[in-house]
């Protein structure tokens, strides 16, 4: 009993990887379209005359720009598609592919000041400005982010007289619920004059419409 020479399965074929008479035991490959994988590289003929079972599911793209370095050392700073571990959301994200060895995903960017950012909490938790200027990337993606390991912060500020600063704090987290509150670790700063993470741990995320940090003075 021979097995079909190409087999058509749903995003994909079983195709033949060498000459033969398609019998029990030959082997084949299982070729996906662009952006399907296989659940395993070669299936056999049976002697059912039939292929093994073999499936092409949708790839799964990386969940942060760490991933996409890890996958691809070679990456540039650029904007990449990630997929959220998480709730397989689609974003388009900003990644800083060389500050200290690479990997950031960017969710905060002021420039210029042409984005207004005195906005309420739906916007907050939601997202708000253009990925190519000024933007919020949304309390509720950056929560999702942090969550799915050991996640580092970093904040870059640069004055007027072109004078740069940066904090980078380790364990960062946005707890579990809506109140988003901040969990930090340890802090290293470096020309930070103003108040930074460690001045804000432990509290929630406040807007002018929700307002949680009375108590902070």
């Amino acid at each position: 009993m021979s097995c079909a020479f190409d087999q058509k399965i749903e995003n994909g074929k079983i195709q033949i990887s060498s000459p033969g008479d398609n019998k029990f035991l030959d082997e084949a490959l299982v070729k996906c379209d662009q952006g399907y994988v296989p659940s395993q590289e070669m299936v056999k003929c049976e002697g059912s005359g039939k292929w093994q079972p073999a499936t092409c599911t949708k790839e799964k793209l990386q969940s942060d720009c760490k991933e996409v370095l890890d996958k691809a050392p070679e990456a540039k700073n650029g904007q990449y598609e990630i997929e959220l571990w998480k709730s397989g959301k689609m974003l388009t994200v900003n990644c800083d592919m060389e500050t200290e060895g690479g990997g950031w995903t960017i969710f905060h960017r002021r420039i210029d000041g042409s984005l207004d950012f005195y906005r309420n909490f739906t916007e907050y938790e939601n997202g708000f400005g253009n990925i190519n200027g000024e933007l919020w990337l949304g309390l509720k993606y950056i929560q999702e982010l942090a969550e799915q390991g050991s996640t580092e912060i970093r904040l870059d500020m640069a004055k007027n007289d072109s004078t740069t600063g940066h904090e980078t704090c380790s364990d960062f987290k946005l707890t579990e619920g809506t109140n988003y509150t901040l969990n930090i670790g340890s802090c290293i700063r470096f020309r930070v004059s103003v108040n930074g993470f460690a001045y804000n741990n432990q509290m929630p995320f406040s807007t002018y419409d929700r307002d949680l940090d009375t108590g902070l003075s």
